[in-house]
């Protein structure tokens, strides 16, 4: 059924992480235990496959996120969070933000324009090995900036265009 909605334009992506972790040792409090989870929910338009016009893509993303123990970053003591998925879509709040709406053009002689509310790490930073929440999201400090949360947002207004795009979602060109 899901190849089925895809092949006719829509398609449909759900990712759920949980993330138990407990301080056996040291610390602030130890033996302090906490549990977290992030729901990543997005839904992809395209317009061509549907009949609307060739060459679109309508994207919409959500994230929920909640914790059993909100508190639980600070009483290892350290400065850094312990894991990635405390800091989407709000840093340490349970919340749920739209993280991503917008519109997809390609145009002839390979440009395509991205308008609208977005995540610029899939679109300016495909690097896997920094800032991806669905493969490195344990000990951000690591690997990751951990107060890129706090001076800049996970979503921004945007507008790209760009020639020979290398677009991070499947979109048809007709």
């Amino acid at each position: 059924m899901r190849q089925d909605l895809y092949e006719k334009g829509f398609s449909l992506d759900v990712d759920m992480t949980q993330v138990v972790q407990g301080l056996v040792s040291g610390g602030v409090d130890e033996n302090a235990w906490g549990y977290n989870g992030l729901l990543d929910y997005g839904v992809w338009l395209d317009t061509g496959k549907l009949g609307l016009w060739s060459g679109g893509l309508l994207a919409a993303r959500a994230q929920t996120s909640w914790f059993e123990c909100e508190s639980f970053h600070s009483d290892a003591g350290n400065v850094s969070p312990v894991n990635f998925t405390s800091m989407w879509p709000v840093p340490f709040e349970p919340s749920t933000v739209m993280m991503e709406y917008y519109l997809t053009q390609a145009f002839p002689k390979e440009i395509v324009l991205v308008v609208g509310r977005l995540n610029p790490h899939n679109f300016l930073d495909t690097n896997r090995f920094a800032n991806h929440p669905k493969n490195q999201f344990l000990n951000i400090s690591l690997g990751n900036n951990f107060v890129w949360g706090y001076f800049f947002s996970f979503a921004t207004y945007a507008a790209i265009a760009d020639r020979e795009f290398k677009a991070p979602f499947p979109l048809a060109v007709r």
